[in-house]
């Protein structure tokens, strides 16, 4: 049975996150809903039920950078970001760090639908290496904030969704770039939606989130012809969005979906499952899912969702922390090797300060969420 549509929503942050989002749905999906939140009112997004933030401040113009504005605007109009989401469980949240709006904005955003009993698992998109110093930095210092707000965060590099296409024309590449990342979301979208032989769904999403460590990788691959069920695995785990195999060994829990016509026999499902096994470290869960739909006929689409095991900690609980009503507890914050590479000091040379997994290199004001005078 499909989760009903009211469940699941596609959310984008900022520039970035928006044409993400904008790209997904152009794929013609049927009964997507999909929102972009900006503070840059100029170019809303086509086909998304688009809501610039903080007009009252910013008069719908970009934050031209600054993290601090993006945040103030979030925080201004946190009621229409929680009436946005609506009845939703689960958000699915795309957003580029390393600008202004979404790097300041996330944090708050997340949080805005965490208070709303929203589920959200967050796909934060690091800076291409071309871009330089100052945008990566911003990256490194916001991205500990959204993986805090965030129930679950995968972070994939641009340049993983550059890679094969240096030697193309530039727009051509920020395209098939933009595609990649359309290509997670979309196929995402399809395996919770859409009724499957095996389903997959939100409510056993939210569990499996639930569970795990918060912190995931995401990989894609797709095969046709011959041994297509094999080749699909081989190409999901060389895939640059993945990274190395070594990178997945913190895994504790596996969701892979498999997309496919209805020519996918049994046998492949097993060479599959067989094939990815083989692959994965040893006391790592693996749960599948299927969906099958006549346009995919002679190919199978693969997307698998790496969620890091949980670490526990001899770390209290703040007496202090605020739960939101109707949502679970969060849990303590921890670290991360599933995204270690994204961390790292604020200042050249050196390692981040990281106390209970808060960042102690990022103002204080930033780390506790506390408000902005206007």
């Amino acid at each position: 049975m499909s989760a009903p549509l009211d469940d699941l929503v596609l959310v984008g942050i900022g520039g970035g996150g928006s044409r993400f989002v904008a790209e997904t749905v152009a794929r013609g999906i049927p009964g997507i809903r999909a929102i972009a939140f900006d503070s840059d009112a100029s170019s809303p997004p086509d086909g998304v039920e688009f809501h610039p933030l903080g007009v009252a401040r910013l008069e719908g113009r970009g934050t031209g950078g600054d993290t601090v504005k993006g945040r103030a605007a979030a925080q201004d109009d946190a009621d229409l970001v929680r009436n946005a989401v609506g009845p939703a469980r689960l958000a699915v949240v795309a957003v580029s760090l390393g600008g202004g709006f979404g790097s300041g904005a996330a944090p708050d955003i997340l949080k805005a639908m965490r208070d709303r009993g929203v589920t959200t698992l967050c796909l934060a998109t690091s800076p291409f290496a071309l871009e330089g110093a100052d945008r990566d930095s911003l990256a490194r210092r916001q991205l500990p904030l959204v993986q805090t707000a965030a129930d679950a965060t995968a972070v994939i590099t641009m340049d993983s969704l550059f890679a094969g296409a240096a030697d193309e024309p530039l727009p051509a590449a920020f395209g098939r770039a933009a595609s990649a990342m359309a290509d997670v979301l979309s196929l995402f979208w399809v395996l919770l939606a859409r009724p499957g032989f095996i389903s997959v769904g939100v409510e056993r999403m939210l569990a499996i989130i639930a569970a795990s460590g918060g912190r995931l990788r995401v990989g894609v691959a797709s095969a046709e012809g011959e041994d297509r069920a094999v080749r699909a695995v081989d190409s999901l785990f060389a895939s640059p969005m993945l990274g190395t195999e070594s990178r997945i060994d913190g895994a504790g829990t596996v969701q892979l979906g498999v997309l496919a016509g209805n020519d996918l026999r049994l046998s492949e499902l097993s060479a599959i499952s067989d094939s990815f096994r083989r692959h994965l470290p040893a006391g790592c869960t693996l749960s599948f899912g299927t969906v099958l739909d006549d346009a995919l006929a002679g190919s199978v689409k693969l997307v698998g969702l790496f969620f890091d095991s949980v670490i526990k900690e001899e770390t209290e609980e703040p007496r202090d922390r605020i739960v939101s009503a109707g949502h679970p507890a969060r849990r303590p914050a921890r670290k991360d090797p599933l995204a270690r590479d994204a961390q790292g000091g604020r200042f050249r040379g050196s390692e981040g300060t990281i106390y209970e997994g808060q960042d102690l290199d990022v103002p204080t004001f930033q780390r506790r969420n506390l408000p902005i005078d206007k």
